[in-house]
């Protein structure tokens, strides 16, 4: 595979113990790109989640201008 686009996430957010990052990078290593949703926890730095979080990875995500 050249590419792999994933939209999960999970709380893991150290590499080193992340099974989901573990994975990742091994995928990066072999030379596919890898895409991930960002998540959809809300504002603040805890809504990016992994594998967002990973450091092998473009990191997508949304912005809404709605108010609530």
């Amino acid at each position: 595979m050249d590419v792999i686009n994933l939209s999960l996430g999970g709380p893991g957010v150290d590499p080193e113990t992340d099974p989901e990052q573990q994975a990742i990078a091994l995928a990066v290593e072999a030379g596919t790109v890898v895409v991930v949703a960002a998540g959809n926890g809300g504002p603040g730095d805890a809504s990016i989640r992994s594998p967002g979080t990973s450091p092998d990875v473009i990191t997508v995500g949304a912005v809404s201008n709605s108010r609530v």
